[in-house]
């Protein structure tokens, strides 16, 4: 099975839950009796940070024993024996990132497995919108929302007061049935975003890098720092229409069908 993937749904709503693997490498290297036994206990007393360098490190020097690759078909087995054991179906699976998997509307009885695997819930949501590059896992009601994809910084200093808070009013509408102002509001900021007629803050890129795309002299980049309404005319808007607008416009639309 693949341990990266996402649904291609635009938005799921329901009791979305997030389950972690427990130090997925460190489990299955001490499940699966990779390691000599003192080894593992050693690792085991490290903070987590230092205890990947560690077997990074150790993987690396002993290319033969094929650790990494070894350590992926055993978080991949986990995943299988987590899906399987809880007859979770294929389209309740909003997510499965290496070590975490997201389900949605599912009963979940067994988080244990063999000798050392055990998943734990870490998030629980109500909705999953999905940006294709970008992912948001978020409660409208509490104003929490989760975004993955973007650096926590970034989204904190970049976005958190335009396309953050442009997803945030379109919700609370449509959280309360207010279809038809969420299709007029998305009308008007997509028609106000390609006439320039937004704040800066609007036109970075709703990205991982989260730069302001530009386009001077014939040659194309992305800058981060701030620019002033005097470069409007140079950006290059392309990538939020396609990768922000767009993909807002089909959560609407599934959103209220």
């Amino acid at each position: 099975m693949r341990i990266n993937i996402t649904t291609p749904l635009p938005i799921v709503k329901g009791n979305i839950q997030e389950f972690d693997m427990v130090s997925a490498g460190l489990s299955i290297v001490e499940n699966d009796k990779l390691l000599p036994k003192e080894f593992i206990q050693e690792l085991k007393s490290m903070p987590k940070l230092e205890r990947n360098i560690v077997l990074g490190k150790y993987s690396r020097d002993n290319p033969e024993l094929r650790l990494a690759s070894t350590i992926t078909d055993g978080i991949k087995r986990a995943m299988e024996s987590f899906i399987d054991t809880n007859n979770i179906l294929p389209e309740n699976i909003v997510s499965i990132k290496r070590d975490a998997i997201f389900v949605a509307n599912s009963v979940v009885g067994t988080t244990e497995f063999e000798e050392c695997i055990k998943f734990k819930i870490k998030n629980s949501y109500s909705h999953f919108l999905n940006f294709e590059k970008v992912e948001i896992y978020c409660v409208p009601k509490k104003d929490f929302w989760d975004v993955k994809g973007i650096p926590e910084q970034y989204v904190k200093e970049y976005h958190n007061d335009y396309a953050l808070n442009v997803i945030r009013e379109i919700m609370r509408m449509l959280i309360s049935n207010n279809a038809r102002d969420a299709v007029e509001t998305i009308s008007q900021y997509r028609l106000d975003y390609l006439n320039l007629e937004l704040d800066m803050g609007f036109y970075r890129n709703f990205s991982a890098s989260s730069g302001f795309s530009m386009q001077l002299q014939g040659k194309r980049f992305t800058i981060l720092n701030s620019l002033t309404p005097d470069y409007l005319t140079n950006l290059d808007i392309s990538y939020n229409l396609k990768n922000f607008i767009i993909p807002l416009i089909k959560i609407i639309n599934k959103g209220t069908s």
